[in-house]
């Protein structure tokens, strides 16, 4: 089936490149529409109560840096590999990620994704354009996804669907996709994450499944940063863009405690485990993530600290007047 084409090209590529519901239809406009990237939304905040960025995430000095203007507004993002760098986003709205690839062998890929956020910032929904080129023929193919989350924050399920047409060794094909992954939460632990995908062409269907069993132990995740492995292994369709919105948080809150190992359990039984490891700063936020390095943006975040020190004594006194109101209707019942 050439649906195997179109999903291997992009797994190469991406390694080239080194119960309450918040969801699109809540607070948003049609996906790639609907709602804005505000400067809060991008904090990490530390064990101590202070909020950083992230200024990148790399692995041996290559991966992805991001940028931020004077009020600490997120404007651009950048990949840097070995030979070369891509602007992946460069402000604007709606928010729009590009990417862009070619190959000494003649093949390339493109990629156009709009996203669009609900009112907790969240990203709820994104379409994405794209298209490809083969020695042997070429492929075009959209896909739009919705995101939902819980009370506490946390990505509970993603829906993705799309559809593809092209041509390899002069025969036409198109098909189409529907996928679906829940993430099963307790007690603040990412337990379990359930996938399921129906693919059609030219009449021709097949399902694939799979799921991801965490174990953990009781180190914490205080600044309850989204990790890594699970970015890696919610792979968010077939998009590559979405992977760099991750460490900024965009798809909500991740786990209290830090996972130790993963099972992948495959549809035919076989699985596999693997063992996670992470360094921490002083201040609970990560410093490596399985090999991929974290840099904040300190400055920032003691701005953002004077900030909130300079609001102490208007907070104090709305806390004053609250704690009053309180007292005053108990006493008058």
């Amino acid at each position: 089936m050439k649906k195997f084409c179109f999903s291997v090209l992009s797994l190469f590529m991406a390694t080239a490149m080194s119960v309450s519901l918040s969801s699109c239809g809540d607070d948003d406009d049609e996906v790639g529409g609907g709602g804005t990237l505000s400067s809060e939304v991008t904090t990490v905040t530390d064990a101590n109560g202070v909020p950083y960025r992230v200024t990148s995430v790399t692995e041996d000095g290559y991966g992805t840096f991001y940028e931020y203007d004077e009020s600490g507004k997120l404007t651009k993002i950048v990949e840097k590999g070995s030979a070369d760098e891509e602007v992946l986003y460069e402000g604007g709205s709606p928010f729009v990620l590009k990417h862009n690839a070619s190959y000494n062998s003649g093949e390339s890929h493109s990629e156009i994704t709009t996203v669009s956020f609900n009112a907790q910032g969240f990203v709820s929904g994104f379409s994405t354009q794209f298209s490809y080129k083969f020695l042997d023929g070429s492929e075009t193919a959209t896909e739009k996804a919705t995101c939902q989350y819980n009370k506490d924050g946390r990505l509970i399920k993603y829906i993705a669907k799309g559809s593809y047409s092209g041509k390899e060794d002069g025969e036409k094909y198109s098909g189409s996709w529907d996928s679906s992954t829940e993430f099963i939460w307790e007690d603040g632990k990412l337990m379990k994450m359930n996938n399921t995908t129906d693919w059609i062409e030219d009449g021709e269907k097949d399902k694939e499944s799979y799921t991801y069993l965490f174990s953990y132990g009781s180190r914490e995740n205080p600044a309850l940063q989204w990790l890594e492995a699970m970015s890696y292994l919610f792979e968010f369709g077939e998009s590559e863009n979405l992977f760099d919105l991750t460490p900024l948080g965009l798809f909500g809150r991740g786990p209290a405690y830090l996972p130790t190992k993963f099972t992948e359990v495959e549809s035919d039984g076989n699985s596999y485990d693997r063992t996670l490891n992470y360094v921490l700063n002083d201040n609970g936020t990560i410093h490596s993530d399985n090999g991929s390095v974290y840099t904040y943006d300190a400055a920032s975040a003691e701005e953002v600290k004077a900030q909130m020190s300079r609001m102490m004594p208007t907070l104090r006194k709305a806390h004053r007047n609250t704690h009053h109101r309180i007292h005053a209707r108990k006493m008058a019942r």
